[in-house]
C-alpha cells in the first residue's frame, strides 16, 4: 500500500482515535505518522547521537544538551532563553515527579497529589520572562517524557475546547473555568489506552532497515506518541 514515497506493510489496520472529541480514522492516522519530521524524532525525541534512555531522564539539571535538541522543535529559542533555563535548571525541583511518573496518574482532583507536584516544576520554568508553556514544556518533556505533554500553539488550538469541558468540569483546579489541558490530555490517554497498545502492534509490523522512522516512533512513549498524532493532524486544520 502506497502513503506518498513510503510502501506500508499490508499488515492489520491502523487503529482509530478519537482525541478532544474529534475521531481519527486509521488513514488519517497513518497520513499523520508520515507527515510528522523525521528529523525531530532524530534529534529532538532521541538525542541524536547522544545516549538516550533512563540515564538521559533522571537528570535533574538543565544542559547545552537538552536546548540543542530543543532547538530542532523550538527554532524561537534566544540566547535570553537558554541562559534563563540552563540557570533556572540549577534549583529547579526535579525531584518533586519521579523519571517514570505518567500523567494518567495524575489526577487533577487529588489535592497535593502528581498533578500538583508536575505544576510545581513546570511554574518553575514557565514564569521565567519570554518561556510560556510551548518552552517550558518541550524542556520538561525532555526530562519526564510520560509525563509532560507538548503545549504549542497547534496542541492548544487543538484542545482548546476540550481543555475548556474540562476547567468547566474540575471541581476543585479551575474555579473560573480556565482551559485545563493536562486534564484534557489526561483523559485522552486514559480513553486512547486501547488504541494506544494496537498501534504499537502496527508500528512493530512496519519495521523496515530501510528507514529509522517506525523504530523512533516505537520508541516514543504513549504521551509522545499522541502528541505526534494531535499536532499532524491539527496541522492539516484549518487555523481559527
Amino acid at each position: 500500500m502506497w502513503f506518498g514515497a513510503w510502501v506500508l506493510k499490508p499488515t492489520m489496520e491502523a487503529p482509530e482515535f478519537t482525541l478532544a472529541g474529534k475521531v481519527i480514522r486509521a488513514h488519517e492516522v497513518v497520513d499523520a505518522l508520515l507527515a510528522y519530521p523525521l528529523g525531530t524524532l532524530r534529534y529532538y525525541d532521541n538525542g541524536g547521537d547522544q545516549d538516550t534512555g533512563e540515564e538521559w531522564a533522571v537528570r535533574e539539571r538543565v544542559l547545552l544538551s537538552d536546548i540543542g535538541r530543543m532547538c530542532v522543535i523550538e527554532p524561537s529559542l534566544s540566547g535570553a532563553d537558554v541562559v534563563a533555563l540552563v540557570e533556572a535548571g540549577r534549583d529547579a525541583p526535579f525531584h518533586a515527579v519521579a523519571p517514570d511518573d505518567r500523567l494518567e496518574f495524575a489526577d487533577p482532583e487529588e489535592a497535593g497529589g502528581l498533578y500538583d507536584r508536575a505544576n510545581e516544576l513546570y511554574q518553575h520554568f514557565y514564569k521565567i520572562d519570554g518561556i510560556k508553556s510551548a518552552k517550558a514544556s518541550k524542556l520538561l518533556h525532555l526530562h519526564r517524557p510520560q509525563l509532560y505533554p507538548i503545549l504549542d500553539r497547534w496542541l492548544k488550538a487543538f484542545y482548546e475546547e476540550a481543555a475548556r469541558i474540562a476547567g468547566r468540569a474540575s471541581r476543585t483546579r479551575s474555579p473560573n473555568g480556565e482551559p485545563m489541558f493536562w486534564a484534557a490530555i489526561r483523559e485522552d490517554l486514559i480513553v486512547n489506552s486501547g488504541s494506544l497498545l494496537d498501534l504499537r502492534h502496527w508500528l512493530a509490523d512496519q519495521l523496515d532497515p530501510s528507514t529509522d522512522r517506525w523504530s523512533l516512533l516505537c520508541g516514543l512513549t504513549d504521551l509522545r506518541l499522541l502528541d505526534v498524532l494531535t499536532w499532524s493532524v491539527a496541522r492539516g486544520l484549518p487555523e481559527k
